[in-house]
C-alpha cells in the first residue's frame, strides 16, 4: 500500500486499529513507522507507537519514543502532552524507578488545562496494572479520566497529594527504626564482647602453668 505525504494519518489510525482490535502487532509496527516516515514530527503518532512498544515490553525504545513525542508536544501543550506525561509515569513505575517527575509535570498540564477530545488508556492501564501497585494503579486510572474528563481533575491530584504526604511520613519514620537498630545492634555487641571476655578468662585460668615446686636440696656428703 502506497502512501502519500499528506495521508500520514492514515497509516497512523490504521496502526491503532491493527494493534487494539485486530491484536496484529507486526502490522501494526510496520503502519506506524510509515506514519512516522511520512511525517516524523507528528507527536500524536510518536506518542502511540511509544506506547505500542511499552505494551510489547520494549521498554527502551518506549522511553526513547517518549522523550521524542514529548520533544515534539511540548510546543503544543495540549492532550498529547499529558497523555505522554501518563505514559511516563507508567513506564517509569513498570521499570521500577520513580514516576514523580512525570506526574509533576502533568499535574502542570492538567492545572493548566487544554482542550479535551477522546484516547482510550484501556490498554496501557490493563498492563499497568499487571506490573505496579493497586495504589499506583488506582492513581494512574484518576488521571487518566482527568486528562479527558476536566471535572475528574481535583480528584486526581488529591490522590497524588495523599500518596505523596503517606512518601513523606515514611522517610519521616524511618531514621527512629535505624537509630532503635543501631541501639540494639550495639547491646548485641556489648553483651557479645563481655561473653566472649568471660570465656577468655576462664580459658586462662584453666591453663595457667603450675607454680614451681621448690627444689630438694641434695645433703652434701661429709668427708671421711
Amino acid at each position: 500500500m502506497l502512501f502519500r505525504s499528506k495521508d500520514a494519518d492514515y497509516p497512523g489510525a490504521l496502526a491503532n486499529f491493527q494493534t487494539n482490535v485486530q491484536g496484529n502487532h507486526d502490522e501494526a509496527e510496520r503502519l506506524y513507522r510509515k506514519a512516522l516516515e511520512l511525517d516524523p514530527k507528528h507527536a500524536n503518532h510518536t506518542g502511540n507507537y511509544a506506547e505500542f512498544l511499552l505494551l510489547r515490553g520494549r521498554h527502551e525504545e518506549a522511553a526513547a519514543k517518549l522523550e521524542e513525542a514529548k520533544g515534539l508536544s511540548n510546543k503544543q501543550k495540549g492532550q498529547a502532552t499529558a497523555e505522554i506525561a501518563l505514559l511516563e509515569a507508567i513506564l517509569a513505575r513498570v521499570t521500577k524507578k520513580d514516576d514523580t517527575i512525570a506526574l509533576e509535570e502533568l499535574r502542570n498540564f492538567l492545572s493548566d488545562g487544554f482542550t479535551r477530545g477522546s484516547f482510550d488508556f484501556t490498554n496501557v492501564l490493563s498492563y499497568a496494572q499487571e506490573h505496579v501497585s493497586a495504589e499506583d494503579h488506582t492513581l494512574y486510572c484518576a488521571f487518566a479520566e482527568a486528562i479527558l474528563d476536566e471535572k475528574k481533575v481535583a480528584a486526581a491530584l488529591a490522590l497524588l497529594d495523599q500518596r505523596s504526604a503517606t512518601a513523606a511520613a515514611a522517610t519521616t519514620a524511618k531514621p527512629k527504626r535505624k537509630k532503635t537498630t543501631a541501639k540494639k545492634s550495639a547491646s548485641k555487641k556489648t553483651a557479645a564482647k563481655k561473653t566472649t571476655a568471660k570465656k577468655t578468662a576462664g580459658k586462662g585460668s584453666k591453663q595457667r602453668p603450675p607454680a614451681n615446686k621448690p627444689r630438694r636440696k641434695t645433703p652434701k656428703k661429709k668427708g671421711k
